[in-house]
């Protein structure tokens, strides 16, 4: 099964570890991360101003225009400002309606009507088709923004850490993190000096300082106690860690009403384990991501309108912040389909309630392409109407026709507002973008799922403010939020 649980879709690989500027306050309520204030509503940090500084009078604007300008940026996939790229314009139809290639700043326009849809093709390093990218539903005076720009991450220092000596009875090694990624290490428990201990850019939070945990852990990888310092400035390498504590804190998950779809527990497969529930959660320290155990990810049995608990460690008195993530699988195979339910919470309590019946959204199944196309009609089923979601989200993956289709070919997404149901039938494409749906490729599978953030307005705030780079790195916004996803999500 293709699910993914960082809607790494990456959802969790895709996190910023920096936090906005401003962003909605959490629950409870008028929370905050460190150093972030709630002021109307809104997280800000000194310094950057109030979301909203003072009371004015505003004309209320005219209603947007059926027939206007809609503008165009690109990113490639490496992050890389996309100069040259192909740029098709759709009518409301789907039908080609302007062809432009993206200029040095990365950026493409055409009058567009509401309703109408865009595409970027990318291609790969050897300048074959690799991607489409297309957004519809679009409107005159947007900005729709694929991909996202690459983000440094040099190493700003080598931090040279003392453990504290006197590990916990059977410890054999100490872990030293400064963060997920590059910023870790192992060593023993009684090192013959300070360690060294590299900080890369993505490990220093805001305000220009980092955090060192050390672990002292058994044979097993058991944590079984923990030294930390938080708030080092940049530019401070030697670093001495204070005493090991052996008390931890715990965070549970408390689930409860699984859906009625929702598969026995642990159907095993014939195409690996035992397919169960899974959770994954990631801590964080003034928005720098920490993996709270070794193994991030923990799975669980739940029957339909039954209840599971699951839970975490976590070092005491340390972390501001979290991520947790829920999969659950209605069947043993991808096309039964599943249920994801993603939580930020800027606050580190004992355990978080969720009624997945009541927050998840109905189940997405059972996806087909039928026979023929391009274009390509891609057909599911739902259990009962998706309401409340942002967006809805297919794709097409081709493979090449040789061998079988067996080997990978572009793949084709598709985003359009939650409104749309099945069947989804993708736009035509210009001649400049056929080759990467030419006879040389069939269709090997297919994936579509519904997305909701409670962050953003509806599907035009979605689009605008995040859209097709939530599929990028770093493309996961950051700040409270809830979302969730139902369908096959794809790779």
């Amino acid at each position: 099964m293709r699910l993914v649980l960082g809607l790494a879709l990456a959802l969790a690989a895709c996190f910023s570890p920096s936090y906005a500027d401003h962003f909605p306050c959490g629950t409870p309520p008028n929370e905050c991360p460190s150093g972030y204030t709630c002021t109307n509503g809104q997280c800000s940090q000194p310094g950057t101003g109030s979301p909203i500084d003072a009371s004015v009078d505003v004309p209320m604007a005219d209603a947007p225009p059926q027939t206007g300008t809609l503008r165009v940026k690109v990113y490639r996939p490496d992050g890389s400002l996309g100069v040259g790229v192909t740029v098709a314009f759709h009518d409301p139809s789907g039908a080609p309606a302007a062809v432009k290639t993206t200029d040095a700043a990365g950026e493409a326009q055409n009058d567009i009507s509401s309703g109408g849809a865009v595409t970027v093709g990318f291609l790969d390093a050897n300048q074959q088709p690799a991607r489409l990218r297309t957004v519809r539903g679009v409107k005159p005076g947007q900005l729709i923004t694929f991909g996202r720009p690459a983000i440094a991450d040099p190493l700003v220092q080598t931090a040279m850490v003392t453990i504290p000596g006197g590990a916990p009875t059977g410890a054999t090694n100490v872990a030293l993190e400064a963060g997920t990624g590059n910023c870790s290490t192992l060593t023993g428990v009684a090192p013959p000096g300070p360690v060294p201990l590299s900080i890369q850019q993505h490990c220093v939070a805001a305000g220009s300082s980092y955090s060192v945990i050390a672990y002292a852990e058994d044979a097993t990888r058991k944590r079984l106690g923990f030294s930390a310092m938080r708030g080092i400035p940049t530019g401070t390498a030697p670093v001495a860690l204070p005493p090991w504590q052996t008390t931890f804190a715990s965070f549970q998950v408390n689930l409860a009403n699984a859906p009625a779809a929702t598969m026995a527990p642990c159907v095993a497969t014939d195409a690996g384990p035992p397919l169960c529930g899974s959770s994954r959660l990631d801590v964080f320290v003034a928005g720098v991501t920490f993996a709270p155990e070794p193994n991030q990810r923990k799975d669980f049995a739940i029957v339909a309108g039954g209840s599971t608990t699951v839970s975490y460690r976590l070092a005491m008195g340390i972390f501001d912040a979290l991520r947790y993530q829920v999969a659950i699988p209605y069947g043993p195979t991808g096309q039964d389909g599943a249920g994801l339910l993603v939580r930020q919470i800027v606050s580190v309590p004992a355990n978080d309630p969720v009624d997945l019946g009541a927050t998840l959204l109905p189940r997405v199944h059972d996806i087909a392409v039928d026979a023929g196309g391009p274009p390509f009609v891609l057909r599911f089923a739902a259990d009962s109407a998706v309401t409340g979601a942002d967006a809805l989200v297919a794709q097409v993956n081709l493979a090449p026709r040789i061998d079988g289709g067996s080997g990978s070919g572009p793949r084709w997404l598709l985003m359009s507002p939650a409104s749309d149901t099945s069947p989804v039938t993708f736009p035509q494409l210009p001649a400049e973008l056929q080759p990467f749906v030419s006879s040389m490729f069939v269709v090997s599978d297919a994936s579509a799922f519904y997305i909701d953030f409670s962050t953003f307005a509806g599907y035009d705030d979605f689009v605008t403010q995040l859209g097709p780079a939530l599929f990028d790195e770093g493309g996961f916004p950051a700040g409270p939020l809830t979302a969730r996803a139902t369908g096959l999500v794809g790779d």
